[in-house]
């Protein structure tokens, strides 16, 4: 997971900027230390979107401890807040709805 990681962070680097997709199962502590750390050493950001698992839980208000966010709750509590997309996958077009947020991930990083 961190030869991905670094192999995105190259891409970045040649491109400016670079989306890194990750399948749930790629999701770690290890690779998310990994990603924040190369993220704050290079002008070249590496964005990535993953598919949480349904009881993931992260914290609002990076870069201090925050309160806890279920992210299964932010589809009732945050509603009208997602946007929506037009984008095509596998050949078709599908439309889709999005909500960004900076969180912090990880243990320990969420206050009590």
């Amino acid at each position: 997971m961190v030869q991905m990681i670094d192999q995105g962070f190259a891409a970045a680097k040649a491109f400016g900027k670079a989306i890194l997709l990750l399948d749930r199962y790629f999701l770690s502590e290890t690779a998310l230390v990994q990603w924040k750390e190369a993220n704050a050493s290079t002008a070249a950001p590496l964005h990535l979107v993953t598919k949480a698992k349904a009881n993931a839980v992260a914290c609002e208000h990076p870069p201090k401890k925050g309160s806890k966010i279920k992210m299964k709750e932010l589809f009732q509590t945050r509603a009208s807040k997602f946007q929506t997309a037009t984008v095509t996958m596998y050949g078709k077009e599908e439309t889709v709805q999005y909500l960004c947020l900076d969180l912090l991930w990880g243990k320990g990083l969420c206050a009590p």
